[in-house]
């Protein structure tokens, strides 16, 4: 995956095409934060993120923002899932993908301000960070190959947020389920 982000921005900034860059940090971050974490098991016991941690997900949230931003303010800009609200033209796809890259960047951020109370917490990062990095590889793949018969249409871009997100909550849910304590009953 770094060799994709560091692609991703090379290009943006060559063709140009912010939106490219932006997503490009997102994506990678879900990935190097899925990597990182198995190297922050103890936060949970008190451990500390290096600088590269909190820089990562700093300019992930900044990142992010910006696409955010930019999907109402310069939605031409983005030209990619352009919809029109109240006669406002904005890039769903720079809302909603600025939303999500805010959201990995600050909850690890989260994370290394508040230690964790369960043991487990890096399994669940860790899985949650892959899943989301699938989920921006499939959308890479959908966006190439769907695009040319479907355009720029937002959904094109989105469905695999919008199936990998809850298959993702679905799989959390299950597996804290499976890891939380046994309760024993006390016999009657």
């Amino acid at each position: 995956m770094a060799g994709v982000g560091a692609t991703a921005l090379i290009l943006s900034f060559a063709l140009p095409i912010f939106f490219l860059a932006m997503v490009a940090v997102f994506s990678f971050y879900a990935c190097f934060a899925a990597y990182r974490i198995l190297y922050l098991k103890e936060l949970y016991k008190g451990g500390r993120p290096l600088p590269l941690d909190w820089l990562a997900a700093g300019v992930t949230i900044l990142s992010s923002f910006l696409l955010f931003l930019m999907g109402f303010l310069k939605p031409a800009l983005m030209g990619v899932g352009l919809i029109q609200i109240a006669g406002h033209t904005i890039s769903v796809v720079s809302v909603v993908f600025g939303l999500l890259g805010m959201r990995l960047g600050s909850s690890s951020i989260s994370l290394f301000l508040r230690p964790p109370g369960e043991k487990m917490f890096w399994w669940f990062a860790h899985m949650q960070g892959m899943i989301a990095s699938y989920i921006a590889a499939v959308t890479a793949f959908s966006a190439v190959n769907l695009s040319h018969w479907f355009g720029a249409a937002w959904w094109v871009w989105l469905w695999p947020t919008m199936v990998g997100v809850p298959v993702s909550a679905i799989w959390t849910a299950y597996y804290k389920r499976r890891f939380s304590p046994k309760r024993k009953t006390a016999p009657a």
